[in-house]
């Protein structure tokens, strides 16, 4: 998996520490998951997805609107500049 990021994003953007980072970050979560329900717990993995579907859209979206006033606040000091 390391190699294959390393060769989609730019050398600076990603380090193996980064990624180990991350992987630690990802189990820490699924560890307090399990932690939060009980051992007979279950679900519909199909509903569940749809929702996971639709938080992800709804954090798309936030991101996206973060990311273009971030790009518009850059513009304008690359403006300033020339």
């Amino acid at each position: 998996m390391f190699r294959e990021l390393r060769e989609k994003l730019p050398a600076t953007f990603l380090d193996r520490s980064k990624v180990l980072n991350f992987a630690a970050e990802m189990s820490s979560r699924v560890a307090a998951g399990k932690k939060e329900y009980p051992a007979a717990y279950q679900f519909d993995p199909l509903e569940e997805a749809m929702q996971e579907c639709l938080d992800i859209g709804v954090y798309s979206m936030i991101e996206y609107y973060r990311i273009k006033r971030l790009k518009e606040k850059l513009d304008g000091l690359a403006s300033k500049e020339s």
